[in-house]
């Protein structure tokens, strides 16, 4: 089976380049892995391996699909970054677009329509695609079944 992710089905500007990546991956994954049961959503974690509190990096980027039958819908890109310090230093997100709500929120800005984020979410996807290219990221695709 073959799954795609329509790009024109989201309230962001979501590129061709991103949305064929993303179900690249999901394909690639579905035929890895072998699920025997119908998938329901898939996880994408973006790591950089050397991201660390005390010398930087590029931020962990996680991104859940939730599918039926063979398509594939965005629920969340999530950015994450180090906050805190010494011991007390965790994850938290730093930007969140959330479809299924409708918001984004931006750590120390607040919380936005999708809809007034465009500009916004163009700049982090060319960011993100960027580090792609750089293939600064381990990926781990989840899948979940029924």
């Amino acid at each position: 089976m073959i799954f795609s992710i329509p790009h024109d089905a989201h309230a962001l500007p979501l590129s061709h380049a991103c949305v064929t990546l993303l179900t690249d991956y999901l394909n690639q994954a579905v035929q890895d892995q072998n699920p025997d049961r119908s998938i329901t959503a898939a996880t994408f974690n973006f790591r950089d391996p050397d991201y660390a509190p005390d010398k930087g990096g590029y931020h962990p980027v996680e991104i859940r699909v939730k599918v039926q039958g063979e398509t594939g819908t965005l629920e969340y890109i999530t950015d994450f970054s180090y906050v805190g310090t010494g011991q007390d230093c965790e994850l938290d997100k730093e930007v969140d677009f959330d479809f299924t709500t409708g918001c984004c929120f931006v750590r120390y800005v607040g919380r936005y329509a999708l809809e007034d984020m465009h500009n916004f979410y163009r700049i982090w996807e060319g960011n993100f695609m960027n580090y792609i290219d750089m293939r600064v990221f381990h990926l781990d695709v989840t899948l979940e079944t029924e």
